[in-house]
């Protein structure tokens, strides 16, 4: 008996062809999105490598050829010189700040400097951390000169500050939690430069035994690395939406042939 096959026998075949057809249909879609959206990862990587090329660059530029706050009022975030005098009896510390698993304190003093215009201007200078024996006792350096001196670093905007619950102006020169350049200013009766100027390394001071911040040029080394990095993860990207159009070319070309 030769078995004749009936139109239900039919549907199940039917269903399942439209579902193969269904899915065969979403594979471009989704191979479109993924070239989108590994073109846009890899534009985006790429302008980050240009940002932190041309930041190295221009801090390159900066650090061989520093602007001279004596001459420029306008200088407001740069590596700098200036040449002046400390004022004395200015010296306050920024504590708990650990470093190398040890407990010390960033110094800060006032220095006075003539700028173009011939006027006396004031700017705190953060000169180093120095350890402390105890956390309620302020690092043993030694009293500032009066004498002009040089001073090379760098103008950041504030200094970093420390969680606390409750923030208070600070009364007297001593320990404090966070850096507060209005309360400095008072307290020396002087009014302070917005700015901030950390010492390089290479600065003079008269405390040699004062730890600074990473050299400038590690500073350009890591922004050089950063670049290295994002360039990288753009090749990856676009590798990926390579992936993603030769797929979408085989997916036609197949199709064609059908």
């Amino acid at each position: 008996m030769r078995y004749c096959k009936t139109e239900a026998s039919y549907k199940p075949q039917a269903a399942s062809t439209r579902r193969t057809q269904y899915g065969l249909a979403i594979i471009p879609v989704l191979l479109s999105l993924l070239t989108l959206l590994a073109s846009i990862a890899a534009m985006w990587q790429w302008q980050r490598s240009q940002f932190h090329t041309q930041k190295a660059a221009t801090a390159t530029t900066q650090l061989l050829q520093p602007s001279n706050l004596n001459n420029d009022a306008a200088v407001s975030a740069s590596y700098v010189t200036v040449t002046g005098t400390w004022l004395v009896d200015s010296t306050t510390f920024v504590s708990p700040r650990m470093m190398d698993g040890r407990m010390g304190a960033q110094v800060v003093s006032v220095f006075a400097y003539v700028d173009s215009k011939g006027k006396t201007q004031y700017i705190a200078v953060q000169r180093g951390w120095a350890e402390q024996a105890a956390a309620s006792v302020a690092p043993a350096i030694s009293a500032l000169p009066t004498s002009p001196i040089q001073l090379i670093g760098e103008l950041v905007t504030n200094l970093p500050r420390a969680f606390e619950l409750k923030s208070l102006p600070p009364r007297r020169l001593g320990l404090w939690q966070n850096y507060d350049a209005i309360a400095h200013g008072q307290l020396v009766k002087v009014t302070l430069q917005p700015q901030v100027l950390i010492l390089l390394p290479n600065s003079p001071d008269t405390e040699a035994q004062l730890l600074r911040r990473i050299p400038a040029q590690q500073a350009i080394d890591n922004l050089k690395q950063k670049a290295n990095s994002n360039q990288g993860y753009t090749i990856q990207w676009l590798g990926l939406a390579l992936v993603g159009l030769i797929g979408l070319a085989w997916m036609w070309r197949t199709r064609l042939k059908t």
